[in-house]
């Protein structure tokens, strides 16, 4: 029990939830069928479904808590789906729901005898059974970008029971930014699912709808470039105090890797001003209010240097 909660706490939860936790037994999926599995991966299996079962029942806890006036301003779901529309949510919410329903009550099939190079495949024809393919075995329990955790939801979210979702398309990077231009098609992705569920990147989406910041914001001054190492998936963040009679733009560019920019209004990172996550060289945004957050990104390991630049 405490090597499973410990890699709960890994994947992000708060630890006020893990506390709760720690006191529960984990619901096994009902009557789980394997074909093809050796003992070892009948285990791992096991254990998936049930750190994924302990996760969609909190996340349904989260929904179902978080008050009416503070939806729109969720950074977790803001990051996976996009701005906020009561439909989205409430469809969002309840895919959720069905998942956890179906990790409680039902049997998941699975077929260990897929050696094709894929991490799984939902059989949609045949609820609620999941082939589980030759890359699944190399992922650890929890992580970042693909895990068990997360591809145990992710082929869930492809019965039409439960969300009927696609795979529009694949990786944290192009889910961002499904979520940031088009959100109507985010809310049938199952990539943004799992993501929002594994919650990496720990974004606040607490029952009491209080609106967290993601983390300490450096100051940048103008015409001042500092340069910085990110590994993979690492972030840096900044804030910049604008002059009001002058405007400017927050330049990053990259002497090795790929970093991508973002910029906020607000500290908790509740909705997004600008977006350059394109692969050249340099990605810039400009500034168009007094007080600005800046986020860094690393889509690949990178150096960098970042400034303000005054018009």
């Amino acid at each position: 029990m405490n090597q499973f909660i410990s890699r709960v706490v890994f994947a992000g939860f708060y630890i006020t939830v893990v506390a709760v936790i720690t006191f529960v037994t984990p619901v096994h999926a009902a009557q789980a069928q394997f074909s093809g599995c050796t003992i070892d991966q009948r285990q791992t299996l096991q254990t998936a479904v049930d750190a994924a079962q302990v996760t969609v029942e909190l996340i349904e806890k989260q929904f179902a808590a978080l008050p009416a006036p503070y939806r729109a301003r969720s950074p977790r779901y803001s990051r996976w789906f996009g701005d906020f529309r009561p439909d989205r949510f409430d469809k969002v919410a309840e895919v959720f729901t069905r998942i956890n329903t179906v990790l409680r009550t039902n049997t998941i099939h699975f077929d260990c005898a897929c050696t094709d190079r894929y991490y799984a495949r939902a059989r949609v024809a045949e609820p609620y059974t999941i082939r589980i393919c030759s890359l699944f075995w190399n992922l650890s329990l929890s992580g970042r970008d693909f895990s068990h955790i997360g591809t145990i939801i992710h082929e869930l979210t492809h019965f039409a029971d439960i969300s009927g979702a696609h795979d529009l398309v694949y990786g944290t990077k192009l889910s961002r930014q499904l979520a940031i231009n088009k959100p109507g098609k985010a809310v049938i992705n199952a990539d943004n699912y799992e993501y929002f569920a594994t919650n990496s990147d720990n974004l606040a989406f607490s029952g009491d709808g209080r609106i967290l910041p993601i983390g300490k914001f450096e100051p940048l001054k103008f015409n001042a470039p500092r340069s910085a190492r990110l590994p993979e998936g690492g972030m840096h963040l900044y804030s910049v105090q604008n002059f009001p009679d002058r405007s400017g733009t927050v330049v990053v560019t990259s002497s090795a890797g790929d970093v991508d920019l973002y910029t906020y209004p607000s500290a908790d990172a509740a909705s997004l001003l600008c977006e350059s996550s394109t692969s050249n060289v340099e990605d810039q945004c400009e500034l168009k209010q007094n007080h600005t957050f800046v986020e860094v990104r690393a889509y690949e390991a990178s150096d960098y240097t970042i400034e303000v630049r005054l018009f």
